[in-house]
């Protein structure tokens, strides 16, 4: 949308994940967050996805992104994966509920997420916040994880 007149740009709607096979109902996206890097003038869009890539199951939801040229609309890449819940292959770990930030000083983004994770000293069920930092040219910085005592 144009900011200053609400307009339309661009003719239709475009898709930007890509969870599981196209017309598997078992496969979704939801709950996306987005951010805006004024540097490269790009946008990153995060969301908790069900996807059967490499060796994720069904049920299995992680966070994933995709990067969006501002002045195009075209996507950067594949959709890449940020969380890194319990073993892959286990649909009883989760990513969800995630939020997204966008440093323009340090030209860093910061996603946070709920997670389940079983990485000792943590346990099924044990929900915690997770986070990933990262640069806009997307080299990963150590991973978070927030507990709250």
């Amino acid at each position: 949308m144009n900011a200053a007149t609400g307009n339309q740009i661009g003719a239709n709607d475009f898709r930007l994940s890509d969870m599981g096979p196209d017309g598997d109902v078992n496969y979704q996206a939801t709950v996306p967050a987005v951010a805006y890097s004024s540097r490269d003038n790009e946008y990153l869009v995060v969301w908790s996805g069900d996807d059967n890539s490499g060796a994720l199951a069904d049920g299995e939801y992680e966070i994933f992104g995709q990067r969006v040229d501002a002045a195009t609309g075209a996507e950067s890449e594949s959709d890449f994966r940020l969380s890194d819940m319990g073993p892959d292959g286990q649909p009883v770990y989760d990513a969800r509920e995630m939020a997204l930030a966008y440093n323009s000083g340090g030209n860093q983004y910061l996603v946070v997420w709920s997670g389940d994770d079983d990485t000792p000293p943590l346990v099924n069920d044990e929900s915690e916040i997770f986070g990933q930092r990262f640069t806009a040219s997307f080299r990963l910085y150590l991973p978070l994880v927030m507990r709250a005592y």
